[in-house]
């Protein structure tokens, strides 16, 4: 099921629409101003753990990584042996791993585009499609401690 059909299944009465953040600075990939192509979080609460803290952690990695140029990507991540790139699409196959769990659909290969820039708007797709298939809380906390860990050692 597409992403967009998903969301329309979701009933109106329990969603609120995050605001999104006034984008610092100047230049591409700064923060998240009008006319941005950021994505605004639904916010409901699911037994204590609310889905705009899987978006704000989200956000807030995009935010680090997404002025990113190759040479930065490729560099070797913090304390590790692969390149931060090859860390952050790990990051997006777990979510989108997760997703198709919560679905109760098979799991697929997130392809490894050519270009690294891309993965940013890659781990928004997957992190709403995790949102979308609405999973039980500890697994909305899972993945939320899944992108502040990866954050962390970029």
């Amino acid at each position: 099921m597409r992403l967009a059909a998903k969301l329309i299944a979701i009933p109106a009465a329990n969603l609120m629409i995050a605001g999104r953040g006034r984008g610092r600075g100047r230049g591409r990939g700064r923060g998240l101003g009008p006319g941005s192509a950021g994505v605004g979080w639904v916010v409901r609460r699911l037994g204590g753990v609310s889905v705009g803290e899987l978006g704000r952690a989200v956000e807030l990695l995009v935010r680090q990584v997404g002025h990113w140029q190759q040479p930065r990507w490729a560099a070797t991540a913090a304390g590790g042996n692969v390149s931060r790139a090859d860390l952050v699409h790990r990051l997006v196959q777990e979510i989108a791993n997760r997703a198709a769990d919560a679905e109760g659909g098979p799991r697929r290969t997130v392809p490894r585009l050519d270009n690294d820039l891309a993965l940013p708007d890659q781990l928004r797709v997957v992190a709403a499609d995790l949102v979308a298939a609405a999973p039980p809380p500890e697994v909305l906390a899972r993945a939320a401690a899944e992108v502040t860990a990866t954050r962390e050692v970029l």
